[in-house]
């Protein structure tokens, strides 16, 4: 028979290995994790009201609150993420792309600590202008030829739109520094500060980057009358090879509209650095998996008809976090 102590011995191994599987990726234990910093965007934005919406919903799968947002935007939060400012991050997988090789605007990489979560809908490229610089110009390189001294709204350095607008300036040989100097007003401002100049009658171009349908353009359309203006295929191929891919938004998509619009998108993508948990990862990921219908009523009707969560594990960009994989292979997800 087994003596005492050697019976005293095995319940205690029996009780570490148990103890070792419950405790696995730190879910079912309910420990509590460490907390994690979500970078997001600035305060009202997109990026801002889906950080928190998907924070909170972690926050309820368990104990304590360990997943709180900070303000940012898609360049600055790669940036905060990879120098461990932050422990997340909301981007697009084509930035990602950049950052990993250390291109412009992330020069000052390459970033190589990064690893993707998951992937959401595709945030597309819009440009609108007025129906009177529509007549002038036609387009972009007809804009340029002429250098005309319009109002200009755009967005800052921390939009995709930013860049995405100097490719396809550069491609004319221009840039939105070019246009200033030529005479044109160029407002490089917040996307609330762009629908209001819109609408007052104060700017001749609206362009942002979100979601389609972008609540901003349809508030802007509903204001206001105007074209968009299709990125040409020899502009879009140079995209395709910044990461970014052809979107078609549809004839109706917006008040006014009455064509297809042909322009680019990039898929917006949760990403954490290596310091990153498998624990968190793990279950910021499930709870955005989960949480479909609660997107689809707050944040934007697009994550029903553009998003499907058996495919949130695709397109990020770049490698995938070992937490993520995790989820993603017991749904089978992944192999």
């Amino acid at each position: 028979m087994m003596k005492t102590n050697e019976k005293k011995l095995l319940v205690i191994v029996l009780s570490l290995i148990l103890i070792m599987a419950i405790s696995s990726f730190g879910l079912a234990s309910q420990d509590k994790l460490e907390p994690v910093t979500i970078a997001t965007g600035p305060a009202g934005g997109m990026y801002q009201g889906l950080g928190g919406i998907i924070a909170d919903t972690a926050n309820s799968m368990t104990e304590g609150t360990p997943f709180g947002i900070v303000a940012g935007g898609s360049v600055p939060n790669v940036t905060m993420v990879a120098q461990k400012e932050a422990g997340i991050g909301i981007s697009l997988n084509a930035f990602l792309l950049l950052a990993e090789k250390g291109a412009e605007p992330f020069t000052d990489g390459p970033y190589k600590n990064l690893k993707a979560l998951f992937s959401l809908t595709p945030s597309s490229h819009h440009f609108l202008v007025t129906k009177d610089l529509d007549n002038t110009a036609k387009n972009y390189k007809g804009l340029v030829e002429n250098k005309l001294k319009i109002s200009y709204g755009g967005a800052g350095k921390t939009s995709p739109s930013y860049w995405i607008m100097e490719t396809i300036f550069g491609y004319y040989g221009a840039s939105q520094r070019a246009m200033q100097e030529w005479g044109a007003e160029v407002m490089l401002q917040s996307t609330r500060e762009n629908i209001n100049a819109w609408s007052d009658g104060r700017s001749d171009v609206f362009n942002t980057i979100s979601m389609t349908p972008a609540s901003s353009i349809t508030e802007a359309t509903s204001t206001r009358e105007g074209v968009f203006w299709d990125i040409p295929e020899e502009v879009i191929n140079i995209l395709l090879k910044q990461g970014y891919e052809k979107w078609t938004i549809p004839v109706g998509t917006y008040p006014g509209m009455d064509k297809d619009y042909n322009t680019v998108a990039a898929r917006i993508v949760f990403f954490a650095n290596d310091e990153v948990s498998n624990e968190a990862a793990y279950l910021i990921t499930k709870a955005t998996a989960e949480s479909q219908e609660r997107l689809v009523s707050t944040v934007s009707s697009g994550f029903k008809k553009y998003w499907e969560p058996e495919r949130m594990c695709t397109e990020v960009g770049i490698e995938l976090h070992e937490g993520a994989k995790k989820y993603y292979r017991e749904r089978g997800w992944l192999k």
